[in-house]
């Protein structure tokens, strides 16, 4: 997972449900907002019973676990329960914070069109070599590749 992660960036984790991710589409690579949700304890008359506060903006899901659940019926459904996402410190920090005070925390969609993209950089590789006339192991975005050295 270090490997996937920019110079700076952070990997954290959050529980999920399918009700609280886009209906379970959410994959590796999409680009997400978190929401928190978490009960009013002091309500006034007029007030909501819930606040709701977006807390993170186009986050990219560095990994979602998935768990295979079968009904009685014998149908099997894959579901993830967490979510891995890609952060800075402070967004760590504020989440790791909200995860504590929330009563719910939702993961929402944006559109491709929408996400910020991506600079490019061949410095994004991971390259070992295990000796003089060995081959070159790159590693980038979890894929590894091998090149001979003739």
């Amino acid at each position: 997972m270090s490997s996937l992660l920019p110079k700076g960036m952070r990997a954290i984790a959050t529980n999920i449900a399918a009700e609280s991710s886009a209906g379970g589409f959410i994959l590796p690579g999409d680009r997400v907002d978190v929401v928190l949700t978490r009960e009013n304890r002091n309500p006034q008359p007029s007030a909501l019973p819930f606040f709701t506060e977006t807390i993170l903006e186009n986050v990219r899901v560095l990994a979602i676990d998935q768990t295979i659940k079968e009904d009685d019926a014998g149908k099997k459904d894959i579901m993830g329960r967490t979510a891995t996402l890609e952060v800075t410190q402070g967004q760590a920090e504020i989440l790791a914070a909200a995860q504590s005070m929330a009563d719910r925390i939702n993961l929402t969609l944006r559109s491709v069109r929408d996400a910020e993209p991506e600079a490019t950089s061949s410095s994004g590789y991971l390259v070992m070599s295990p000796g003089k006339n060995g081959p070159v192991k790159m590693i980038k975005s979890g894929n590894l590749s091998e090149v001979g050295i003739n």
